[in-house]
């Protein structure tokens, strides 16, 4: 069942191989505004495998507001199996690995595992030379077209595998990427790291479940705004994205199935922070709980002016929801307001939401994203649960979700 999930997450060239356990991961960063974020290609990102943060605000301050973060996924099949991949700290080996999967069974090989084990790092100014030096026949005066646009993934390895990867423009429409026939990688942001991971190339050491096949596609990307003339403004270089394209390979259909965010949030000293969920804003955060954060450490922010930092992890764009050939119903009226016994779509004439029927209260339109748009099956979810694991006590406390539930971690 080659089902697609979209997952669009926002966060208020080393190229190292590392053999941990024989097993292959490489590493760059996102740095062109204030944060320098580490990305790994086998679903890590944010720290050094090593035990340091690697997610600094601003960038060249040596301090740290995120050590680690990564996707989960897991599902049922027919059978009742259950089928988990994900990572927290990789203590006893790893559920992910660089590279595609064979679209006919979802397989894979070492091979081909250490041919993906890259990060193609690209910024938008590098495709705009590339553009304006190709229409203009100047792509051999003084200019070497970037390695990652002569190397862009575009295609799969062979033809057991996904034909198109990494997205491009096709210049001359025939199918194939070429940059000498004009065509070049499409990006997100200004700049942007693009890698693939599944978690089928070997068995599962981190969780010990059984994989499901899935391979991953991720965008990691940024904004720079150059001179902002105000603080709103300046807010975007303080963003980074994580966009991620997630594929069943096997033949199985999961049902049950939950894709989670781990993110493992140290604002600056790791032993003060309080974290909290969002329910309306689909974003859960992290913030100091003192007003001097730690006692003088290197990655601690101090304070109190200016305090110490807050942290979000917002969704934008959660999974698709099973279609069920409706356009499914709102229960957010034009004023902005719940009605929690009234169902509403937007009128195409006026721009309002009209009143239809009683409409679902649970159908996840609460946080959800494109209901009740005229548009037929295409609602995504938002958040639907929380959880925060209490170091102090070693127990995890489920967190319903409401608007501003308070935790200490």
């Amino acid at each position: 069942m080659k089902t697609l999930f979209y997952l669009l997450v926002v966060v208020l060239l080393v190229n190292t191989a590392n053999a941990q356990n024989g097993l292959f991961q490489t590493h760059d960063s996102l740095d062109l505004n204030k944060v320098k974020a580490w990305y790994w290609n086998n679903n890590n990102a944010f720290w050094d495998l090593q035990g340091n943060a690697k997610y600094e605000v601003p960038k060249g301050s040596g301090k740290t507001s995120v050590f680690s973060h990564s996707l989960w996924i897991g599902g049922t099949d027919n059978n009742g199996q259950l089928h988990l991949g994900a990572h927290r700290y990789m203590e006893s080996g790893q559920d992910f690995y660089p590279g595609p999967l064979k679209i006919t069974d979802g397989s894979t090989d070492t091979a081909t595992s250490l041919l993906y084990n890259k990060i193609w790092k690209i910024k938008k100014t590098e495709i705009e030379e590339f553009i304006y030096r190709y229409q203009n026949g100047l792509l051999n005066q003084n200019y070497s077209i970037p390695d990652a646009i002569v190397n862009w993934p575009a295609h799969g390895p062979t033809s057991e595998y996904d034909e198109y990867l990494a997205p491009f423009f096709d210049n001359n429409s025939d199918g194939f990427y070429n940059p000498n026939d004009g065509d070049y990688p499409i990006i997100k942001g200004d700049q942007m790291l693009w890698y693939v991971f599944n978690d089928n190339t070997k068995p599962h050491g981190e969780t010990g479940g059984t994989p499901l096949k899935v391979e991953v596609r991720v965008s990691a990307f940024n904004y720079n705004c150059n001179n902002p003339s105000n603080d709103s403004i300046d807010a975007i270089n303080y963003l980074t994205f994580l966009s991620y394209k997630i594929i069943n390979r096997s033949a199985k259909t999961y049902s049950n199935t939950f894709v989670g965010l781990f993110t493992d949030a140290d604002i600056g000293y790791g032993y003060d922070d309080y974290t909290g969920f969002d329910l309306m804003r689909n974003m859960y955060f992290f913030y100091n709980g003192m007003s001097i954060d730690g006692t003088g450490q290197p990655e601690a922010y101090g304070g109190p002016s200016p305090p110490p930092p807050a942290l979000g992890v917002m969704l934008l764009s959660g999974p698709y929801q099973d279609p069920n050939g409706l356009d499914d119903l709102t229960n957010w009226n034009s004023s902005s307001s719940l009605d929690c016994s009234g169902g509403y779509r937007i009128d195409s004439i006026s721009g309002n939401y009209t009143y239809v029927n009683s409409g679902d209260f649970l159908n996840g339109n609460i946080n959800g994203f494109n209901f009740g748009d005229n548009i037929v099956d295409n609602e995504k979810w938002g958040y639907t649960r929380f959880m925060a694991f209490i170091m102090v006590v070693a127990q995890i406390c489920v967190i319903l979700p409401h608007p501003y539930n308070i935790f200490n971690i």
